[in-house]
């Protein structure tokens, strides 16, 4: 199955070591699902994991860049063509829905506020 990550689940996990974030990201790391990135999410993630809100130390942002680097399926997403509209509440949260419309991969959540339309995510809890 090709899935998009949002970034709230790969923080998830790395904050909460017992819950179900943690249990999927290592069936991610496990190579049980075909991961698709951009250049976009993968600063996204990158970024969020250096805020100081969240306290990661290097090596772990490190272990987690690396292996998406050299793990996940890069797809480069044609800059000039149209986003779709979707109704979300953060702006930034458009490249996840269009890089899983665009290679048909289920955009993997934990959060129905910035993912409203059903048919375009798949929430955590429904691949446990």
């Amino acid at each position: 199955m090709q899935i998009v990550i949002d970034t709230n689940i790969i923080i998830s996990s790395l904050i909460s070591q017992n819950g179900v974030a943690r249990k999927f990201m290592n069936n991610v790391f496990d190579d049980i699902y075909d991961v698709i990135v951009t250049n976009e999410i993968l600063e996204e993630y990158e970024r969020k994991m250096k805020s100081p809100k969240f306290r990661l130390d290097r090596e772990t942002i490190k272990f987690v860049m690396e292996w998406f680097r050299d793990n996940a399926i890069l797809v480069e997403l044609d800059s000039n063509e149209p986003i779709p509209y979707m109704d979300t509440r953060d702006e930034t949260d458009k490249k996840f829905y269009w890089a899983a419309k665009r290679t048909k991969s289920k955009l993997v959540t934990g959060n129905i506020k910035h993912y409203p339309v059903e048919e375009w995510r798949t929430m955590l809890w429904e691949l446990q």
